[in-house]
Formats: structure tokens, sequence, C-alpha cells
């Protein structure tokens, strides 16, 4: 019997309890979807990603907006930066509990009918019970109807961002949590955004990927692209552009980025064992 049997056999109930891995035949029937129109654009600009970041918080906020910076490295997957702006919805996982939030009332009811089928709901979330994270991602990837406007291949182009912390073993094995003193943290907290800016060092040219949900906000895109197009000369008069030259720099020689660090962890070595380095270094 293989499990995609099994999720065949599994009872309504038993899912409805969180004691079952969804049943995948049932998507086809679910209440409502989020229909996503997936556009694109391509702007030139002259400013880094830094920049266009520290734009985008002073303008929308700190919480409305994400960073993911490339550290330097090889030119196919080590020069390309991503912003996030406008997030739609996040959820979070904390013991064994999945909890939504959207300031958009139409976002948050399709994921209460959709989790509502599977999952036995408490006042602010769902019990998934025994089921694992990927089980709890098939449902919500499964939610979204993403009609895309473009003829593009994007390595990126809209999901979810966040953090998966320690405790995230729990949602792949079965393991008995530890009785120990917990900060809060969830398990997992994770946000969709629905601007998705990728900034590559070694181009003028940066894409904007709009992701319009229906029921979700009505930014338009004209104000991302000014912000593009500003001249870092008069917007930022008092630094230098240098961060794309300096990234092109240390595409080409990826040991430059480690120097620094190479050079803390000698000092290191050297206060604990001694200009001889006679002890074992096990930090």
């Amino acid at each position: 019997v293989t499990a995609s049997d099994k999720q065949k056999n599994s009872s309504s109930e038993n899912i409805k309890r969180g004691n079952g891995v969804p049943v995948f035949d049932e998507y086809d029937d679910f209440p409502q979807k989020l229909i996503v129109e997936q556009d694109y654009h391509e702007v030139k600009t002259k400013l880094n990603q830094i920049q266009i970041f520290e734009i985008i918080q002073k303008h929308f906020g700190e919480t409305n907006s994400f960073l993911l910076d490339s550290a330097g490295g090889p030119e196919a997957d080590g020069s390309t930066s991503y912003i996030g702006i406008f997030p739609e919805f996040e959820f979070t996982l904390y013991k064994k509990r999945l909890q939504f939030k959207s300031d958009h009332n139409g976002i948050h009811e399709v994921f209460k009918k959709v989790f509502g089928k599977h999952y036995l709901s408490y006042d602010d979330g769902f019990d998934i019970s025994n089921d694992k994270f990927s089980d709890v991602f098939e449902i919500m990837s499964n939610t979204f109807d993403v009609k895309e406007m473009h003829n593009k291949k994007l390595p990126i182009s809209h999901g979810l961002v966040g953090f998966v912390g320690y405790e995230y073993l729990h949602y792949l094995e079965n393991i008995q949590r530890a009785d120990k003193k917990s900060i809060g943290l969830p398990d997992i907290h994770l946000k969709y955004f629905s601007f998705v800016i990728r900034i590559d060092e070694s181009s003028d040219t940066a894409s904007i990927v709009v992701n319009k949900i229906k029921e979700g906000s009505k930014q338009s895109v004209e104000e991302i692209i000014q912000i593009l197009e500003l001249d870092p000369q008069t917007t930022f008069p008092n630094e230098s552009n240098s961060v794309k030259d300096e990234t092109k720099e240390r595409s080409r020689d990826g040991q430059t980025c480690l120097n620094p660090l190479l050079e803390r962890l000698e000092g290191i070595k050297k206060r604990e064992c001694g200009q001889d380095r006679s002890c074992q270094w096990v930090r």
C-alpha cells in the first residue's frame, strides 16, 4: 500500500481532526482559491540594492519589506539580491498550531475555508496534529491560482519568505519536544509579499514581479518604478554608489570577501593558543 493509497483511503473525519495527511484528490473541490495575476516589469536603475531598500523602508515602513542581500560570489547564484514589498498575509506554526494573519478579510476567509476542510479549528488557528509541514505547504500552494501575464522564465516569482527555526525538526519526524523553557519564537514564521524586486549587481536593470491577489492590496507598480529611477547623486549626495563595483570584484575573486573573516579567526587562534599554536583549536 503506497502513501498515496493511504491518503485516498483516509476518512474525512480523521483529516478534520488533523490525524491524517490531506486528501489531495479533494483540491479541485476547494471552496475558493486565491487568484493571482502576475505581471513583470524591467526598469533601468543606478541605485544599488541597499539604497533601494533604504528608500522603500522609509516610504512603506520597516515591517512591510524584506531584503535578501547577495553576499557576492559566482555570477550564476551569488550576484542577485531580492527585495519584497507589501505583505499580503503571514502564517506561523508553533507547537503544531497554525495561525494566519492578514489585513485583508478576503484572503483570511479563503485560508479559513481551505484549512477548515482538513484540520480542527480553534479560536485563532488550526491544529495540524501529526501532519508534516510538507502536508501543510501542499494545501497552501494549491490554494493559489497564478495567471502569468508575461512569458518570462523567472527563478523566483512569488512565494513565502521568513525563517524556519530549530524546532522545525518536529514537522519532519515524530519527535517528542523537550520540556524546557521557551523564548516564545514560532517554529516557522513566513510572509507572502506581493511585489518582488530582483537586482543583479552585474546589470543596470532591475526587474519587478507584481502578484496581484484579487482579495489583496491595490498597490500600484508606478510608485516602485519611480523609486528605482531616482538619481543616487541627488538622493544620496554624501554616499558613494560603489556597492555594485565592489560586488563585481568579490565575484571575480571569491577569496576577497573571506579575507576579513579569516583575519578575525587568525586573531582568535593567536589569543587562545599563543603564537606557537601549541594547543588544539576547537572553537
